[in-house]
This record gives C-alpha cells, sequence and structure tokens, in this order.
C-alpha cells in the first residue's frame, strides 16, 4: 500500500492589530470603521491613562494617538511608551487638528512613523496605516 503525500493549506494571517487612542468619540469611530473594513483588529480607548493600560495586556501592531487629549496629552503618553522595553518599538502615528511646526518635529523627535492631521479623509488614514504597517 503506497502511502499518497498529505498536503496542509496554512491561511497567511493578515490581520494587525491597531489601539486607537482619541478622546472624541466620533473620530474614534470613525477611524476604527476605516481599518476594520480592511481586515484589521481595532480597540480605541479616549486617554493615555486607559492606552498605557491597554499596552501592559494586549500587543498592538501600530498606535493612532491623538496629541491634545484630557489628562495625559500624546506627547507625554508617547514617552512613557518608548521608556517601557516592551512597547518602546511599538508604531506610532500622532493624530492631531494642530498644524504647527513644532509639533511636528516634536513627534519626529519621539520617533512617530508618521503624523495625521485632522481632519482627514479614509484614503490618507489608509494610506499612513498601510505606510506604517509596512515598516513593521
Amino acid at each position: 500500500m503506497s502511502e499518497k503525500p498529505v498536503s496542509f493549506y496554512v491561511e497567511k494571517v493578515t490581520s494587525r492589530s491597531v489601539l486607537v487612542v482619541d478622546d472624541d468619540p466620533q473620530i474614534q469611530e470613525l477611524i476604527k470603521y476605516f481599518l476594520e473594513k480592511e481586515n484589521m483588529i481595532v480597540h480605541v480607548c479616549g486617554d493615555g491613562f486607559t492606552a498605557l493600560d491597554l499596552l501592559q495586556t494586549q500587543r498592538f501592531d501600530l498606535m493612532i494617538l491623538d496629541i491634545s487629549m484630557p489628562g495625559m496629552d500624546g506627547f507625554k503618553t508617547l514617552s512613557l511608551i518608548r521608556k517601557n522595553p516592551a512597547t518602546a518599538n511599538l508604531r506610532v502615528l500622532m493624530l492631531t487638528s494642530n498644524k504647527h511646526a513644532n509639533d511636528v518635529i516634536k513627534a519626529t523627535q519621539y520617533g512617530v512613523s508618521d503624523y495625521i492631521i485632522k481632519p482627514s479623509v479614509r484614503e490618507e488614514i489608509l494610506k499612513r496605516v498601510e505606510r506604517a504597517l509596512e515598516r513593521w
């Protein structure tokens, strides 16, 4: 009796996990909707404290982080992320309605992958997310 080779099909997992941190629930839901349509797993929260808590228990491929939030702004949140060896290399897109050059420079100094100015259209957000994840 001859044995036939057994072939296995292994599905490549392409879903990426993204954490969206913004104090505006409408922005959270809009970005979540865009990314879920692209088969990404999306978690949302409204402040830096909650984001830091989530990062202790879950792994994310990318974080989209608002700069202006109550309690702890995006720069302070990012500073703490970069100081933690477990999260220091997390890809981060900064999201803000602020167009000041100083914020762009500061974000670059913290090692952000890109900078998104609100309001931004779906295509622009997806392009920047894809670019950040390609570098991953």
